[in-house]
């Protein structure tokens, strides 16, 4: 399971680096919010020569990438505007404390945060979406649940935080099994 699990991440990773290339300055630094197995983090670091650091609640990198674990209820331990980028790849959907995340985040870039998330638009990409959710939550034996949001409800969290979005690219993933809208919002 682990090598098609890591197989799907590393496409993925590839696909979001080739969607940030050209948004992100080359050298400069990048905290991966979520960072999960690091493969996204790896794939920019080498390919960008960013300063990356990776944090999340537990520790499941498989790459050597730096890291730091956080506590997803806590102030994050970092200087305001510490970071040139901050990115969140589908990390905020398993979280129960969006608004608060979205605050610490702004506190902590310098120039724009990319979110990639799983839009959901109908029935069966809602359901897709939640049974990914179960999923994840028994696999990693997370206490909190998970809640996807439309495009229009991202909209309204952000402006809920005062971010404002400067653009957002939806995109489908070539998965046949699961394959809702997927949306990366840049906000400052």
């Amino acid at each position: 399971m682990n090598f098609i699990e890591d197989s799907i991440n590393k496409n993925l990773a590839k696909k979001i680096f080739i969607i940030l290339k050209g948004r992100i300055s080359p050298k400069s630094s990048l905290l991966d919010y979520g960072c999960g197995r690091g493969f996204v983090g790896q794939e920019l670091q080498q390919n960008l020569e960013l300063g990356i650091l990776g944090v999340d609640v537990i520790d499941v990198r498989r790459v050597g990438i730096p890291f730091k674990q956080i506590h997803s209820h806590q102030r994050l331990p970092f200087k305001d505007r510490q970071f040139d980028y901050v990115l969140v790849s589908f990390v905020l959907h398993h979280t129960d404390n969006i608004e608060d995340i979205l605050r610490e985040l702004k506190r902590v870039v310098r120039k724009k945060i990319f979110i990639f998330e799983d839009t959901p638009s109908n029935l069966v990409t809602n359901w897709q979406c939640n049974l990914h959710g179960f999923a994840f939550k028994m696999v990693y034996g997370l206490k909190n649940n998970w809640q996807f949001y439309s495009y229009d409800e991202w909209q309204n969290i952000f402006s809920s935080v005062g971010l404002k979005q400067e653009k957002a690219i939806s995109f489908h993933s070539n998965n046949p099994i699961y394959n809702p809208s997927r949306t990366l919002f840049i906000v400052k």
